[in-house]
């Protein structure tokens, strides 16, 4: 199954975190101009959290998001620089920012992760219609993710062990970020997480997961693109 499309689910998502950040960001302002900073304070920590997620869903949208970011907002703070300290706008290197944002505007907008196969096979395997299934990273470097029920409400997501890896290093080097992220190591040094699925009723949070381990942890350029999900 190769993932290709986004669903519109992932766009209500990013509406709803888009909403929390205006209104942290409303809180924030309006806690500074009655003086109660410890509360802007807190508010803060929660909107630092909150552009997280928000970045890490729009780049599940689009893996191009923050390089467009980027040139949206440094093309016009260059021209307001060059404005108030009287110079010329070099109209060359501005045209070239203008050209490379017009460059991924027409890039193929392929997500590296189609959060929809996830959730379907993630509940096929919770209510055990299916046995487990792979997401596979780096086909040529057998650097997969494999899903399965270990134990009874325990779903479990691990690496194969470093000598299964073609080029150990492209795991290995990992291992501080992924054991940040709640996977511990083994004797046979793999890497595994263990969720609770005794109150299971969304993905969110192990959709959550991968996105940071296919945008913090690597880089989604490092990645096969489409990323693809065999059912076992």
């Amino acid at each position: 199954m190769i993932f290709n499309s986004m669903k519109t689910y992932l766009e209500e998502i990013i509406e709803q975190y888009q909403f929390e950040k205006e209104r942290l960001d409303r809180l924030i302002s309006d806690a500074v101009e009655q003086g109660e900073y410890l509360s802007a304070h807190f508010h803060s920590i929660s909107l630092r959290d909150t552009n997280y997620k928000l970045q890490i869903f729009n780049l599940l949208r689009d893996p191009y998001y923050d390089q467009k970011n980027h040139l949206r907002n440094m093309i016009p703070r260059i021209e307001a620089l060059h404005k108030d300290l009287g110079i010329k706008n070099d109209e060359t290197y501005i045209t070239s920012m203008w050209d490379e944002l017009e460059a991924l505007n027409q890039k193929e907008n392929m997500p590296v992760l189609d959060t929809q196969y996830i959730d379907d096979a993630i509940f096929d395997l919770v209510e055990k219609s299916l046995n487990s299934f792979k997401l596979i990273l780096i086909k040529e470097q057998n650097l997969v993710l494999t899903f399965n029920l270990p134990e009874e409400n325990l779903l479990g997501i691990s690496f194969p062990p470093l000598s299964e890896i073609k080029e150990k290093h492209i795991l290995e080097h990992k291992f501080p970020q992924l054991i940040s992220l709640g996977f511990t190591c083994e004797e046979s040094e793999q890497l595994t997480y263990l969720y609770n699925i005794s109150d299971f009723k969304n993905a969110l949070k192990l959709k959550e997961l991968l996105s940071r381990i296919v945008f913090d942890v690597y880089y989604f350029s490092e990645l096969d693109r489409p990323l693809t999900l065999e059912r076992e």
